[in-house]
């Protein structure tokens, strides 16, 4: 969730500067908070895209909610790429990108 301050003036800039970039999914606005979506490909990729928002001018406050390692799609024997089949998975869950959701709160 991204908090910005109370004046809308720098809403718009933000907004567009993250629509830019393929990595998030932006929400609907709620008042000065605008819950984000965030797809990495690992932590420390997530950690500088969670620093960049919170350098946007008039960011406040980015609040991470939840954070998913995402197990790698399942495949039937014999299909391309068979090695990682459904019950065996050689894929380690350090291989899989995070997932951070930026959530509104649930008050």
């Amino acid at each position: 969730m991204i908090t910005f301050s109370t004046g809308p003036e720098h809403v718009r800039t933000v907004m567009d500067a993250l629509k830019a970039v393929p990595v998030f999914d932006i929400g609907d606005l709620i008042g000065t908070r605008l819950p984000v979506v965030l797809e990495a490909s690992d932590g420390a990729t997530a950690r500088d895209w969670h620093n960049w928002v919170e350098s946007l001018p008039g960011v406040v406050c980015v609040d991470v909610a939840f954070v998913s390692f995402e197990e790698p799609e399942c495949r039937e024997p014999g299909s391309r790429n068979s090695s990682e089949t459904c019950g065996r998975n050689t894929a380690s869950e350090a291989d899989a990108p995070p997932v951070v959701q930026f959530l509104p709160d649930m008050e």
